[in-house]
């Protein structure tokens, strides 16, 4: 009795590519919206320090100057907090989108994953540092025409947008604590002034993100028209070889066209053309593109295998059709 061979199941490693664009604009629009709140507030936070400082001197102020200006600083101060949140929700929609895109590119060797790519963020004390390496290996891997990513050097002001906003958020938490303590009009003055210093940061922080967010699309957008949607890239170099390389003719790395040239033509010109025999078990297997390892590029990008039509693909003729390819 020969014994039963346990069954080849093979499916792609990565999932259709979703741009990150929509949500990069969303971003962008409420980091704009950010800017202009924070020079509202460095102008009222202005205009409170004209205001302690003519009390410091003895001067009589009416109480209704007073009460506005608290009411305006208040008023400031929560629109800015709830705008935040707003940003914070859809930055990391954008940065979710912008890592899991890493993965349909069909690039290994990453070090962080969609969620944590979102979750870092939330972790105390982690959150100063981890989410800013995040960002750069989304840099790095999102470059178009580089396969070593670990090689690729992100420009300065990704580690500017970083430190700024970092400062930002030191500098306004100061501020904050000193107001709350604050028993005199020096101590009020000194919190209005780092209030002041919060508020410019992030306005530069916010122009520097709005870079990042452009810079990362941009690259991601240029790398998937390199790629395809589903995973073959310019310098691909498929597993079957055509007759004129079984017969030892040096191979060059095909365009996607000139790839798909030689595939049609001898498909078409030589019956004996086959896939490998280690597929041949497989009923009614087709060629789908999957990422996979090439000799020792970390970053190896594609190769051809094969999926069961019967356990993986949901009555679907095209192969291109890859969202109707089951998890």
């Amino acid at each position: 009795m020969q014994s039963r061979q346990p069954r080849k199941t093979y499916t792609p490693l990565y999932n259709p590519y979703k741009s990150a664009e929509s949500a990069g604009k969303v971003v962008i629009m409420l980091l704009l919206i950010n800017i202009v709140l924070s020079i509202i507030a460095m102008w009222s936070s202005y205009s409170q320090v004209k205001i302690i400082d003519r009390i410091s001197k003895g001067e009589d102020i009416p109480e209704n100057v007073i009460d506005e200006n608290d009411e305006r600083e208040a008023t400031i101060g929560f629109v800015q907090i709830g705008l935040l949140i707003l940003t914070a929700v859809f930055f990391c929609i954008w940065i979710y989108r912008a890592s899991a895109n890493l993965r349909s590119f069909g690039i290994r060797g990453l070090n962080y994953t969609p969620g944590w790519a979102v979750g870092w963020f939330f972790v105390p004390f982690a959150n100063y540092i981890m989410p800013y390496k995040v960002t750069k290996e989304i840099w790095q891997a999102s470059e178009p025409t580089v396969d070593q990513w670990q090689t690729v050097n992100p420009p300065p002001l990704l580690l500017s947008w970083w430190i700024f906003w970092i400062g930002s958020n030191i500098v306004g938490y100061i501020s904050f604590r000193i107001i709350i303590d604050a028993e005199t009009a020096k101590a009020l003055l000194n919190a209005t002034w780092l209030s002041f210093v919060s508020d410019l940061l992030s306005i530069i922080a916010a122009g520097l993100a709005i870079y990042v967010i452009k810079g990362i699309n941009q690259n991601q957008n240029e790398k998937i028209a390199l790629v395809g949607k589903y995973g073959v890239i310019q310098f691909a170099q498929p597993v079957y070889q055509t007759p004129q390389q079984q017969n030892g003719i040096p191979y060059s790395h095909p365009t996607i066209q000139e790839n798909e040239q030689i595939s049609g033509q001898a498909n078409a010109s030589d019956s004996s053309y086959q896939p490998p025999n280690e597929y041949s078990d497989i009923p009614n297997a087709k060629p789908v593109a999957k990422p996979k390892q090439q000799f020792d590029d970390p970053g190896g990008f594609t190769d051809f295998d094969y999926v069961d039509d019967h356990e993986k693909i949901d009555d679907f003729e095209d192969i291109g059709d890859i969202d109707k390819i089951e998890d």
